[in-house]
């Protein structure tokens, strides 16, 4: 049996994005019959501290789903500040490297590293050296263009030149890249010309994410529902701030937690008239229920960053839900494709005013409709299954030595080939 070591700054039970999609990952290459082991620290994301039930130990161990997960200690941030955030990843990789000589002797024949973070690069570099295992290199950000266009460092500065020549080196290191997006994908095939390059989007089940039967008349207030991590990324605070509500019968309920979240707590006392309603983040098995009950998704980009899709469109569409995406890029393209929502410029707010009040004085048939389209496209091109069918399909070609995996299209009833 085939060992596959995953090596990730976040992991199941946290949030995000990149937890879900690396769980639901785990689990499929599992299913086809790969042995899977996590090495990843104490559980802390979003929050900044340790969940409870977790203590502060060097290592623990725990089994989910079959699933055996290595948990080293960190330093827990629940600082934006970029120095804090590079610390909490540094001293995870640190542990890792201590741990080598326990690592070593497990002789994975992978290595799927989820980048970034950067800092997990070093250990699973020294680990592809002792072992020999082939190393996937899973990019859902593209570091540094990222960090630099959220305004964390320029081009010139050290810290940009380091990571840029720590991407161009993991990158060559590679034997398979994994793109969360088109763009990265197109970036990924200039930087390493010998490693294949999926397209690996977070995508969505959309048997688990589908839609509720709705009643026209079931109530009159149009309630639009973030649900996500309140990071610097999404720009929610300063979405509080810039929202109208042109008409009365509109709500905002933000699900999430992160950065930001004491931000808009503050702004919301000072502002009590807006009807925007902060609550706790949401565990994953609870959040189609609470999706399902909302009428509009909003979506948001604090900026247009190169390669990102976020996440919530994939789970908003398979949904049939219309998105308000205050965003750009890839992003906005699939939804402008699917003709499932409206979108604005992350900072043309005027704009996302007009979607707001476009959509909420629309009739119900009309969201619908749109909500539909959604659906549809979720299931036709971004259902979770064909992705991780086409990933399990290109690890058999680098078991036979095969470069370049097979270019033929796949679809989700594929899945879990032996």
């Amino acid at each position: 049996m085939k060992k596959i070591f995953f090596l990730t700054n976040t992991f199941y039970p946290e949030y995000g994005a990149a937890t879900n999609r690396l769980l639901h990952t785990a689990l499929g290459l599992q299913e086809a019959g790969y042995k899977i082991e996590v090495i990843t620290g104490i559980p802390h994301y979003p929050f900044g501290k340790f969940y409870k039930g977790y203590k502060r130990k060097f290592y623990q161990k725990q089994t989910y789903k079959g699933i055996n997960i290595h948990r080293f200690w960190l330093f827990p941030s629940h600082n934006d500040a970029l120095l804090h955030r590079v610390f909490t990843m540094f001293s995870l990789a640190f542990a890792v490297l201590l741990a080598m000589p326990f690592l070593k002797k497990k002789t994975p024949s992978y290595i799927f590293l989820q980048y970034p973070p950067v800092a997990m690069v070093f250990p699973a570099l020294v680990l592809k050296k002792l072992t020999k295992a082939k190393l996937i290199v899973n990019v859902s950000d593209l570091w540094p263009v990222a960090i630099e266009e959220l305004g964390f460092t320029s081009q010139k500065s050290f810290l940009y030149l380091f990571l840029k020549k720590l991407e161009q080196f993991t990158y060559k290191k590679a034997d398979l890249l994994l793109a969360q997006s088109s763009e990265i994908k197109a970036y990924l095939e200039t930087r390493n010309q010998n490693a294949s390059v999926l397209l690996y989007r977070t995508a969505v089940d959309c048997e688990i994410f589908k839609p509720k039967v709705n009643n026209e008349s079931r109530q009159k207030t149009i309630k639009v529902v973030y649900a996500g991590v309140l990071g610097v990324a999404h720009g929610i605070y300063r979405l509080c701030k810039m929202l109208e509500f042109p008409q009365e019968n509109l709500e905002f309920h933000i699900y999430g937690d992160g950065f930001e979240k004491q931000k808009i707590e503050r702004y919301l006392k000072k502002h009590p008239n807006k009807p925007i309603f902060l609550h706790s983040m949401v565990p994953q098995e609870k959040l189609v229920d609470l999706m399902q009950g909302a009428d509009l998704v909003l979506i948001s980009q604090k900026t247009r960053i190169y390669g990102t899709v976020p996440s919530k469109i994939y789970e908003a569409l398979a949904l049939a839900k219309p998105i308000i995406f205050h965003g750009a890029g890839e992003g906005a393209e699939i939804i402008r494709k699917a003709d499932a929502g409206l979108v604005s410029h992350p900072n043309d707010f005027k704009q996302l005013n007009l979607n707001l009040a476009l959509l909420a004085n629309a009739q119900f048939s009309f969201r619908k409709k749109m909500g539909d389209r959604g659906r549809l496209s979720a299931i036709n091109d971004f259902d979770r299954k064909i992705y991780v069918n086409n990933l399990i399909k290109t690890l058999k070609h680098l078991e036979l030595g095969d470069v370049k995996p097979n270019k033929a299209e796949t679809h989700a009833k594929d899945i879990y080939l032996r």
